[in-house]
């Protein structure tokens, strides 16, 4: 169908999720052009559709009752109500929920006066958001109907096609557009005030899971900072981490002290005791993995950033890494060394181990990339930034070095594609305190490939 501009059209400039800019036209769909955010990849239909959105939202899909009573069963709390956001009023499903002891009704998200908190769980079906110019402004809309940690669903038919950044999207129905990338959704959830966020397959469905949160009026960025034997370069690290300001964002700096016997601990005690950090004592060292995993435990950040106690990294680079997580434009951020070169580490007292090293960076990047069918040049830097929510369900298990592989390869799984932003770096040499063994580390890097890339995602069912 050809769509004509009508003078009641009104047309978006800017995108309903990352505010970008950079909007591009795909293609008609059900008769309306639909268009995707180059910053975010955010799919929605611009301009709106003019006619009685409350039409719109019949969908030609019937949700079986075995899908809805199978969601109600799998979220973590059993909800005492419900409201089902369809057109589709199906007797026999609310009764067969009702017969689950809780309470449901249907519910019209456009024209009924509902009480906020009113309900402990909301579901509703994924095309009516693609009908949408803004789903956004859709999803507060339930977010204020829901409780204090309400439960929140999204149906989709996982046989639909599945969004994809080059796609033209020709002959699309109007339920197929946009909603099956994990990545965007998570964001669009986030923005909105829900985390936690999950998927259940069933029968040729898939629903998104969500629980409310608080949202804070200011972010919160949690640094962990693992440490050990680092006494040259420590004190100077942690003063310019705690004297750096971040626009809109607060931190929060946790130090894992892994019992250094260079005069390290006595420096990171020093700190603690002015109620700069929070500490995680350690007795031994068990590898820089066991610290960033310990630290993960402790973290209550929206956002959250690994901190080595070196000084190869440049913190001038954080505004940079956590833009796009607080534009809502991706959920996971690496700061990339390449800049031009693959020669990142020059090591001027000791060349041979330099070149095997940036030899060996390649070598290993194009393993991981060819396995997780994957396009990073930098998936081993320390950088590594994220929702916090993109560990949920997930149990990290790497010790040493092996964790960088382990906590990429499982966000990769799991459907969040990294950013790549460009940042300052300065190598330290094996003499200088780098702690890489070149013998052990890379047979723990293929074990770490082969175990995190083909073992279960989650430690239970699939999600």
């Amino acid at each position: 169908m050809k769509y004509r501009v009508k003078e009641t059209d009104v047309f978006r400039t800017t995108c309903p999720l990352c505010s970008g800019t950079t909007l591009r036209y795909l293609s008609v769909v059900n008769g309306y052009p639909a268009c995707r955010c180059s910053d975010c990849e955010f799919v929605f239909l611009n301009p709106q559709p003019a006619q009685d959105m409350k039409e719109m939202s019949d969908g030609k899909q019937v949700i079986p009752q075995s899908i809805v009573l199978d969601y109600l069963k799998r979220i973590s709390t059993k909800p005492r109500n419900i409201g089902l956001i369809s057109q589709l009023n199906d007797k026999d499903e609310m009764e067969a929920i009702k017969s689950q002891g809780i309470d449901a009704e249907y519910i019209n998200i456009f024209n009924e006066e509902i009480e906020a908190g009113s309900y402990e769980c909301v579901l509703i079906r994924g095309a009516l958001l693609n009908l949408v110019n803004d789903p956004i402004e859709i999803l507060q809309k339930i977010y204020q109907l829901l409780s204090h940690n309400g439960q929140f669903g999204i149906v989709l038919n996982s046989e639909q096609k599945r969004y994809d950044a080059n796609s033209t999207m020709k002959n699309w129905e109007q339920d197929q557009i946009c909603y099956l990338d994990h990545q965007v959704v998570q964001n669009v959830l986030a923005k909105v005030g829900f985390a936690e966020v999950t998927t259940i397959s069933n029968n040729g469905y898939l629903i998104y899971s969500a629980v409310k949160v608080a949202v804070r009026e200011r972010k919160l960025l949690s640094v962990i900072v693992p440490v050990y034997n680092e006494k040259a370069t420590f004190s100077a690290m942690m003063t310019q981490l705690i004297d750096l300001q971040l626009e809109n964002v607060d931190k929060e700096i946790i130090v894992i002290e892994s019992n250094s016997t260079d005069g390290t601990k006595e420096e990171v005690y020093a700190f603690e005791k002015q109620g700069l950090i929070r500490v995680i004592w350690e007795d031994r060292p068990r590898g820089k993995g066991h610290a960033v995993r310990h630290g993960l435990q402790s973290a209550v950040g929206d956002f959250v950033l690994i901190q080595d106690g070196d000084l190869e990294y440049d913190l001038n680079d954080y505004e940079q890494l956590i833009d796009p997580l607080a534009k809502y434009q991706t959920a996971f951020v690496l700061g990339s060394r390449h800049t031009g070169s693959w020669k990142m580490r020059k090591f001027d007292d000791q060349a041979l181990h330099a070149v095997i090293m940036n030899f060996g960076q390649v070598f290993f990047t194009g393993l991981l990339n060819l396995f997780c069918g994957s396009r990073l040049k930098d998936p081993f830097t320390m950088y590594k930034v994220f929702r916090r929510d993109c560990t949920y369900g997930l149990t990290f298990k790497a010790n040493r070095f092996d964790f960088d592989w382990e906590i990429v390869i499982k966000f990769l799984r799991k459907g969040y594609v990294p950013l790549e932003v460009p940042i300052n770096y300065k190598s330290r040499s094996f003499k200088e305190g780098k702690k890489v063994s070149m013998i052990k580390d890379p047979i723990l890097w293929i074990w770490a490939l082969i175990r995190f890339r083909f073992g279960s995602l989650y430690e239970t069912h699939s999600k």
